[in-house]
């Protein structure tokens, strides 16, 4: 019982009362209220680009943003001045954390051609570009000069450039930092350094900003499975009524306009809302409502309170502040320890969507899953692995999903997917990854192993979002199914599949599978052949179509339908 001894008595009445408030709640719900201080940690991580394209001052109303390369300088055909824009995304990065360095790494494949030249990085703080639309004419402008990096002639080479403060600048704020990499002979010399983008096909040279940080040193909070007892499960309540209440807002606002309320009545509703909003944003500041945050708990209450006092004030007195007992949160766990390159920096949206449901969503980088690990979550994640899925590991997780858990485990086409260690999971239940890949050449999005798929099994419930007319991109395998496995989407009939030597795998006409489910034991898994399909490429055109499938997936998969 230490901690009391902790509290000053010269601090404000306001604040004793919500610190005592908060004790009697831990200890009426047998959390332990000692604390326990953690020393820092250190942490590195690579961040994958959200956005990167090239400009073209010759083509100045060009969009280049789906190009395999960014390039920089000038052309030597027609004179063009190049630059490269780059977008990140820091939000994956705890909100307490310090930063300590930042360096932006880029690959060129070739190098100068005859004389060496400096490529600067500069700040840009409009982030409201996006790849699928920049241009010449529309780029944002180019700030402080942040640092060079000298290209030579020699071929190949890793720029690397010091942006530290502006990273520390830009987390501190909207957590979204972008750059422009400029030639310093632009104009001058016809020098056009190509690095690769995101979109290059070869593994291993996509830019990547490169964190180092540390968590400084906090009180250890108590680690839960699941929010059932303590201020993280009363946290959650305040959550769940407040997304309750604000939907109801809207509708109700609405009926009291048609029915002739005051402007004052309106205007005073709207006030509240506003503050709700306010409180509400500020609660995410500290975290999700999941993890207990006091100041979370603070602002996700008076959120609550706020809007409950708006629907009051249109008529609505029966909103309830009694704290029941919360529904168990949906935590989602991406793998991302085997060497994906569908890791979860690029499986953002995804990641944002599944947010939205009220669930939480990890990333494990440990190797390998265990089942501590997976005791922690309801599904698990695991798209196609470039590192093998050792025996062993594979009989955790399949022992995992028996016991409950729910899997979605997704493939490649043949020149990635890693078949074996993905059918050591699934091939048992009577689902197998096949080492090819699907084609259609009449229905596809500008290349036939770019294709859509659109034949669904309505009788399953993971398919309730979709409709006859609905297309979903694809690009991967296909799937055989036997036993208790189902069907869940197939190709055309127009639709085939090739193996690694271009030999037919599956015929025109054959509808191949590309997803499929099964029960095992208390469990489910859902398999689907194309990571890419989850994924946050072709400006997220992939995850938006997938969505409504994916949806349905996740919910079934959860047991909530």
């Amino acid at each position: 019982m230490h901690i009391l001894t902790t509290i000053s008595l010269d601090r404000g009445d306001t604040m004793k009362r919500w610190i005592l408030f908060l004790i009697v709640i831990m200890l009426l719900s047998g959390v332990p209220v000692g604390e326990h201080f953690v020393s820092a940690t250190e942490n590195t991580i690579k961040i994958y680009p959200m956005d990167d394209a090239y400009v073209k001052s010759t083509e100045p109303d060009e969009n280049y943003g789906s190009w395999y390369s960014l390039y920089v300088g000038t052309y030597w055909k027609d004179n063009a001045n190049e630059r490269a824009y780059l977008k990140f995304d820091l939000s994956s990065i705890p909100t307490n954390a310090r930063i300590i360095s930042a360096t932006l790494h880029a690959y060129t494949y070739k190098g100068a051609y005859s004389v060496p030249v400096n490529i600067s990085v500069y700040e840009v703080t409009d982030d409201s570009w996006t790849e699928g639309t920049i241009t010449w004419n529309n780029k944002p402008l180019e700030g402080n000069l942040l640092d060079k990096d000298l290209i030579g002639t020699e071929g190949e080479h890793w720029s690397v450039w010091d942006v530290t403060d502006f990273v520390k600048n830009e987390f501190s704020g909207d957590k979204v930092v972008s750059f422009v990499l400029i030639s310093d002979a632009e104009g001058l010399k016809t020098e056009s350094i190509g690095y690769s983008s995101k979109e290059t096909t070869y593994s291993g040279q996509e830019p990547y900003l490169k964190l180092v940080y540390e968590i400084p040193e906090t009180p250890q909070e108590p680690v839960v499975k699941y929010p059932k007892r303590g201020i993280s499960s009363i946290q959650y309540f305040y959550y769940l009524r407040y997304k309750e209440a604000i939907e109801k807002f809207d509708e109700l606002y609405q009926k009291a306009t048609e029915s002739g309320a005051d402007e004052e009545t309106l205007k005073q509703a709207l006030e509240y809302k506003k503050l709700a909003e306010k409180e509400y944003e500020l609660a995410w500041q500290f975290g999700h409502p999941l993890k207990g945050h006091i100041q979370t708990f603070v602002h996700m209450r008076k959120a609550f309170l706020n809007i409950k006092e708006a629907l009051e004030i249109l008529g609505i007195s029966n909103v309830t502040e009694t704290p029941t007992q919360p529904t168990e949160v949906v935590r989602v766990l991406i793998d991302a320890s085997h060497n994906q390159y569908y890791n979860d920096q690029k499986l953002m949206e995804l990641m944002k969507k599944i947010k939205k449901l009220g669930w939480a969503v990890d990333a494990n980088h440990q190797k390998p899953l265990t089942e501590e690990i997976l005791s922690n979550y309801s599904i698990l994640i695991i798209t196609n692995p470039r590192d093998i899925i050792p025996k062993e590991e594979a009989q955790i997780i399949k022992a995992w999903v028996k016991e409950g858990g729910g899997l979605l485990i997704t493939g490649d086409w043949y020149e990635y997917v890693e078949y074996v260690s993905l059918n050591r999971i699934t091939e048992e239940f009577g689902i197998k990854f096949n080492d090819d890949e699907l084609m259609d050449n009449e229905q596809n999005t500008g290349y036939q192993y770019f294709p859509l798929v659109g034949e669904f099994n309505f009788d399953h419930p993971t398919i309730m979002y979709l409709s006859e007319s609905s297309q979903l991109y694809y690009n991967g395998d296909t799937l055989d199914v036997s036993g208790n496995a189902v069907w869940l989407i197939r190709g055309y009939e127009t639709s085939y599949a090739e193996g690694e030597n271009n030999e037919i795998s599956k015929e025109k006409g054959s509808k191949p599978i590309v997803a499929a489910a099964v029960e095992v034991g208390n469990g489910r898994i859902v398999a689907y052949g194309s990571s890419k399909a989850i994924s946050d490429d072709y400006y997220g055109r992939y995850i938006d179509s997938n969505w409504p499938f994916l949806k349905g997936v996740l919910l079934w998969l959860a047991g909530e339908i």
